[in-house]
């Protein structure tokens, strides 16, 4: 049957037509999204999505932090026998120091046999026997040769006590086996060129050092006979350069006992022997001061080290010195033609705009000629030697530093200081006298 459309079909149809291009015409004017742009939102929504995640964590695990109890940071544990040991050497050092007095109770003779000041005496604390544990060695050299002399210490943990390892004259030579040289305090063999010494060797059973050997020696250029008008014996020279040696075994200096007499060829097999080759100990002394004994008493922040970073070299003449880097920024130095003088730099300026004056001394250091101009007064600080001079730090008589008293008179004169740093002023000023008998100076020979 013929479909007939009237009228009003058709105007149904139209109707209809028009509306599916409306909506046609919609979805083609709606904005296309390119593929990398749908992409990089894609990517955008995820890492929001991430970072909301991450921010959900971490707010999770801050509640959970706050609801834990904070577990404790436990310090750092100390070996208890090491800090024992620390405080008995310091108790042996502080002793010594401050009263004159040896470990065992015996008093050092201050008055005419001290040539220089306590302070210019040292110490070292390090393991000098190899048996793994530090001993503390004190040297005395600021009397006559007769009286000086070298203390090893050990520790006792069991006692909680120290005792004598080695007794003998400065100047000793250890080494990696526990072998010592120590040099006679005098020469009274039969050469000039060569010193007599002792051999000591460190026995774990008695713990302590035992005399090995004496050795000395005999120059036929200088005594072609001895004291009992013997001459020279030629037979015992086979390298034939006029020096023999003779080695006493066994403790003391040799007398009355037999000795093996040898050339310098044979001398050398035996003390390697002897040595097994080992190689000398290199380690730091420090001066018996204050100073040091607090920073070795201060414990493992501290060193007795002797750490090139922790210094700053000053050449000055034939001296280069060593000043702690930690007071650097504190000091200031002035060279002139004999002497570089050293001041706390807080205490020069403020006293100088106060009364202009130039105040803040802390001491000098200065090159006296050997035998000329040198006197050990009892502000002269020894602090080493060239070929040439004596170098001495001349220490002040009084202080120059303010005292907080002053601080109206700087405020009203405008100084820029603090009431606080005038109080400090004091402790540091005395800081830095001591750490300037610290300087370890190297001197051009």
């Amino acid at each position: 049957m013929k479909k007939v459309y009237t009228k009003k079909n058709l105007i149904l149809i139209a109707l209809i037509l028009a509306l599916a291009l409306a909506l046609f015409g919609c979805n083609k004017n709606k904005q296309e999204v390119p593929e990398e742009d749908t992409q990089e939102e894609e990517q955008e929504e995820e890492s929001n999505n991430e970072n909301s995640d991450t921010e959900i964590k971490e707010e999770t695990e801050e509640e959970e932090k706050e609801t834990k109890p904070e577990e404790e940071t436990k310090p750092e544990e100390k070996d208890p026998v090491a800090e024992a040991r620390r405080a008995a050497y310091v108790r042996v050092l502080r002793n010594f120091r401050d009263n004159h007095v040896l470990h065992d109770g015996t008093e050092i003779d201050t008055g005419e046999s001290m040539f220089g000041e306590w302070d210019e005496n040292e110490f070292a604390v390090f393991d000098v026997d190899g048996d793994g544990k530090e001993e503390l060695v004190i040297d005395f050299t600021t009397t006559s040769m007769a009286g000086m002399f070298e203390r090893v210490y050990s520790y006792d943990e069991i006692v909680d006590d120290v005792y004598v390892e080695l007794a003998t004259f400065p100047y000793t030579e250890f080494y990696t086996n526990g072998v010592v040289v120590a040099n006679a305090s005098h020469n009274h063999s039969y050469s000039m060129d060569f010193w007599p010494y002792s051999l000591y060797k460190y026995n774990y059973i008695p713990f302590e050092y035992c005399q090995e050997a004496y050795v000395t020696g005999w120059s036929k250029e200088i005594y072609p006979v001895n004291y009992n008008d013997e001459p020279f014996p030629d037979e015992y020279d086979k390298d034939g350069d006029g020096n023999i040696y003779y080695i006493y075994e066994g403790e003391g200096t040799g007398e009355g006992k037999e000795a093996t007499i040898v050339d310098e060829a044979e001398l050398d097999a035996w003390f390697k022997e002897i040595t097994e080759n080992a190689v000398p100990i290199t380690f730091d002394k420090f001066r018996m001061t204050s100073y040091n004994i607090s920073r070795y008493e201060k414990g493992t922040d501290y060193t007795l080290a002797l750490n090139p970073d922790d210094y700053t070299e000053v050449k000055f003449k034939e001296a280069t010195l060593r000043f702690p880097r930690e007071i650097m920024d504190k000091i200031e130095l002035v060279e002139e033609d004999d002497y570089l003088r050293i001041y706390h730099k807080k205490s020069r300026e403020i006293m100088s705009a106060l009364y202009d004056i130039d105040a803040g001394f802390l001491g000098s250091i200065g090159g006296f000629v050997h035998s000329e101009g040198y006197i050990n007064l009892p502000r002269y600080s020894r602090i080493g030697y060239s070929n040439n001079a004596t170098y001495v730090l001349t220490l002040p008589t009084d202080v120059q530093y303010p005292m907080p008293e002053m601080y109206e008179e700087a405020k009203a004169k405008g100084v820029d200081v603090t009431l606080e740093e005038l109080e400090n002023i004091p402790e540091e000023y005395n800081y830095i006298s001591g750490a300037l008998l610290d300087l370890h100076p190297q001197f051009d020979m």
